[in-house]
């Protein structure tokens, strides 16, 4: 019995089996190559307690991703939140002004503005037409405004004056007693007399038929009438 208690006081020294022999070193690198890793795995290294661990936990581990950037640094280290990309179809420099009633400005040039140069001494002024005969037919002139006016001598003048600022001389004659002078068509008189400026340089002197068309048929009357009056 003293010799079985003696035993059972000493603790029994247990055997464990040699660890296993350390991997091999990788070959050494050819000239050039890049450096390769390796991940070494060997189950009697792994740690009892990270086992354990993992054992105890019923519920994997959860990987979230959020749209939203609620860290309190940004890519670039800058606190704060990642700033919005926004993409829009339109541009607001590409709109087309407007004025102050909100509509869009007009795309019609501007027309200039014509200053008609009057003749102040003038007893007879009508918007008219003037057109001048050449090879049998009429050929447009200018549009202006007739003017007659009395002369210091008693004879009367005449003068159409283009419709621009600058007043361009048309046609300027005296009116003679001799001028053939005609009523044509709805709302026309028709002048035979040599021209100035001419019409024809070739024939400067030669008596030329003018129309004169004016606005309605009672205009065309009373100048006419006006003209065969005024007769020197």
């Amino acid at each position: 019995m003293e010799a079985l208690r003696r035993r059972s006081c000493h603790p029994q020294l247990l055997l464990l089996p040699p660890p296993p022999p350390p991997p091999p070193p990788p070959p050494p690198l050819a000239a050039g190559a890049a450096p390769q890793l390796r991940l070494l795995y060997s189950p009697s290294k792994v740690d009892s307690s990270v086992l354990g661990s993992l054992g105890s936990k019923s519920t994997p581990p959860s990987f979230s991703f959020s749209s939203s950037a609620s860290s309190s640094q940004t890519l670039f280290g800058a606190p704060g939140a990642a700033a919005a990309l926004s993409f829009s179809g339109s541009k607001s420099e590409d709109a087309r002004p407007a004025d102050e009633n909100g509509d869009e400005e007009s795309e019609e040039p501007p027309r200039p503005e014509i200053r008609e140069v009057k003749e102040d001494d003038a007893f007879y002024s009508k918007k008219c037409k003037l057109f001048y005969k050449k090879d049998s037919e009429f050929k447009e002139k200018g549009v202006g405004t007739l003017h007659l006016k009395q002369t210091d001598d008693g004879k009367t003048q005449m003068i159409i004056r283009a419709d621009t600022n600058l007043g361009n001389i048309l046609l300027n004659i005296m009116v003679q007693s001799s001028m053939p002078c005609s009523r044509v068509g709805k709302n026309n008189v028709m002048v035979v007399c040599v021209p100035n400026p001419a019409v024809d340089d070739k024939n400067p002197s030669s008596p030329v038929p003018l129309l004169i068309r004016v606005k309605t048929a009672e205009d065309a009357d009373e100048l006419h009438k006006t003209l065969e009056e005024k007769k020197g």
